[in-house]
């Protein structure tokens, strides 16, 4: 073996351990760890529910710093919460959960398997073929994620088929425990030749209807509050004293 090869495979470990390095930081850091300890010691009489919990609060703890410089102070400086149009401290506030999105509908992309699916032993396969199903599957299956109190009943009712399996047309089947950091070789490993546009538009264009929905429903939320307030003090100021005698004669009646 001469110098030229010994060095060309030491570039390349190289460039994998960098490769490997923020996907690390992002999957398993401080927080994650934490969520994952703090999981595991919990008692559930069900695997099933236990690792769909497990990746929720895996999501939530990767996403967690993101939060922290963005929602937080969205909260903090924007009091009256979102108006009917778009401003910056929303669109910013939203980041996170477009990006929580799109890696929610993601997590089982490398071989069917995410984080806490490799933690229980559970393995994501084509309900027909029964081979490994693919990235689109996966991800068609986890976009019903967002009724995920429907999903966890599903669950426990039947464990190996929830209302994505029926749509994506996949099944989960046991499959051996394995080291959830396989996770970031797996990624290392994806064959970059392999073309994967459609799914990634797909999940954008989820992220972005996901975001409405979640902006639209807290704008009608604040309408409705806005629109209370407005009624009370409307009354408040058209109402002549014998109205306050009523009001206090009912409050004090009431109690």
């Amino acid at each position: 073996m001469n110098s030229r090869t010994t060095h060309t495979r030491a570039v390349g470990n190289n460039l994998k351990k960098t490769n490997m390095r923020l996907p690390e930081l992002l999957i398993f850091n401080f927080y994650t760890k934490y969520s994952l300890e703090k999981i595991e010691s919990f008692s559930f009489p069900n695997r099933r529910l236990k690792s769909m919990l497990t990746d929720f609060s895996l999501l939530l703890a990767m996403f967690f710093p993101l939060f922290l410089f963005t929602v937080v102070p969205f909260i903090v400086l924007d009091r009256s919460g979102p108006t009917t149009k778009l401003d910056l401290s929303y669109v910013l506030a939203s980041i996170p959960f477009a990006l929580m999105a799109f890696t929610m509908i993601n997590k089982d992309f490398f071989n069917g398997r995410s984080v806490a699916k490799r933690i229980y032993g559970y393995q994501i396969i084509d309900d027909k073929t029964e081979k490994v199903a693919s990235e689109m599957q996966c991800m068609i299956r986890n976009m019903t994620l967002i009724v995920w109190p429907v999903e966890a009943l599903l669950a426990l009712i039947y464990p190996n088929r929830r209302l994505g399996d029926f749509i994506a047309g996949t099944r989960l089947t046991n499959k051996e425990v394995i080291d959830p950091e396989t996770i970031l070789t797996d990624s290392v490993q994806l064959d970059k030749s392999r073309k994967f546009g459609k799914l990634i538009w797909a999940s954008i264009l989820f992220s972005i209807i996901f975001n409405l929905i979640m902006y639209f429903s807290s704008t009608l939320d604040n309408d409705k509050k806005e629109k209370a307030v407005a009624n009370k003090l409307e009354y408040e100021r058209r109402a002549t004293p014998s109205d306050y005698s009523r009001l206090n004669y009912i409050s004090t009646s009431s109690m």
